[in-house]
């Protein structure tokens, strides 16, 4: 089974909903009852979907609020920056060893 690569959320909410469906980002900002920047900023990436985002996108396109968590995460977690893994792994490390009563260098 081939696993497919993290969409961004807003390419999938402007690629798959928005544009299938004549549907503008003012349009959907007015169901939504935010401002049309908000839409905007979700779509070109500037804005996480939020726990609240995706309550709204899920009523207004009658989806799940998760199908939006799930994205954002699935999205977040391809994106980690590496650079932060080898303090994530200390940090790990650090409380492994000293459950265990080890030291660390």
């Amino acid at each position: 089974m081939d696993v497919q690569p993290a969409r961004r959320p807003g390419d999938v909410l402007l690629h798959d909903w928005l544009e299938p469906f004549g549907i503008s980002m003012y349009r959907l900002a007015k169901a939504m009852k935010v401002p049309q920047v908000y839409v905007s900023d979700i779509i070109h990436g500037n804005k996480r979907i939020s726990t609240q985002a995706a309550f709204k996108l899920a009523k207004v396109l009658g989806t799940t609020p998760e199908y939006w968590l799930d994205l954002q995460v699935a999205w977040d977690v391809a994106n980690y920056d590496s650079r932060d893994m080898s303090e994530l792994e200390r940090i790990t490390l650090d409380l492994i060893n000293r459950k265990t009563g080890h030291d660390t260098p």
